[in-house]
Parts: structure tokens; sequence; C-alpha cells
């Protein structure tokens, strides 16, 4: 499950439009062999304005311990954030953001909970658009046990998190 939020601090006067895609890239990329040109050709295509991905391997062994993040970033000209969730096969594994303007501020915060065999992270940047409006843009790959209680309690944490900014 993915949730993506944004916050703004706009005045009423301005309209300001964003681009925003998502993508699940499922165990580090492994549909496309754990390579990063896939994925940038894709981000490259439709020009987007922030990436918010989940299941990103960070230097695991499954992707050659390579830094996937950065070379998406490299390929496609955007600003990485990477969000640690887990160690995982010697490497990090966690969301990430890419963004086509330089964020000001990244923040992390971590969901641990005693029914679910993973934690799980959400990242944060804040981002001044050209504009010169501030907007923060946040993702999470929520966890993969379903329950309707468990659920609940990660959307609401998440929301929490989204509001308190």
């Amino acid at each position: 499950m993915l949730c993506l939020c944004c916050a703004a601090e706009m005045s009423a006067q301005k309209t300001v439009s964003l681009r925003v895609m998502s993508m699940n890239i499922r165990q580090g990329g492994e549909y496309a062999g754990n390579r990063s040109e896939p994925y940038s050709e894709l981000i490259n295509k439709y020009k987007p304005d922030v990436v918010a991905l989940q299941e990103v391997d960070y230097k695991t062994t499954r992707n050659g311990k390579r830094d996937w993040l950065n070379e998406v970033a490299m390929q496609t000209g955007m600003f990485p954030y990477f969000c640690k969730s887990i160690t995982y096969q010697g490497g990090g594994f966690g969301t990430a953001l890419l963004s086509k303007y330089p964020f000001y501020k990244c923040e992390k915060t971590i969901f641990s909970h005693k029914d679910t065999r993973e934690d799980r992270a959400t990242g944060w940047i804040y981002v001044e658009l050209p504009c010169g409006e501030s907007v923060r843009f946040g993702v999470v790959h929520l966890s993969l046990e379903t329950s309707p209680r468990k659920d609940t309690r990660e959307c609401r944490e998440t929301a929490d998190a989204c509001a308190h900014s």
C-alpha cells in the first residue's frame, strides 16, 4: 500500500501545478534486473517534478552493492533522498524521493509495530519551488501484513505525521 502526502505553505492567491509520479520498483527493481536505466527512461519520458519510490535497495547483495537511487538521480538530473526502513543484505531497503528542485530539508519517521516483520519509514523533503513557495512531499510504503486494526493504525500515524509538520 502506498500513501503520498503533500502539504504546501502557499498563499491563497497563487496556483502552482506540479507533476508527481509514484513507482513501486518491487524488491529493488528486480523486474528490470536491478538496472536503473529502465526507470530513468520512464521518469525522463514523463518529466515529473517529484518521484516517490517504494522498495528501493541501497548497496544490497541482490542489486550488486550498487547505489541505485544515485544512478537514477544522475540519469534524470534530479535530487535524491533515500529513506532507509531496514538493514537488508548488507545495505539498506526503504523508500526514496527524487525532486527536480533542490530540497532544503529532509526528515524520516520510522513506524515500528510488534505485529509486523519489518519497520516502515516515511521520508519527507521540503522543496522551494521557483515561484518562491515551499512544498513538503512524503513517501511511505505501508506494511505488507494486513489486518484492519494495524492498517488503520499505520494510516492514522502517517496522516498525523502529515498534519504535524
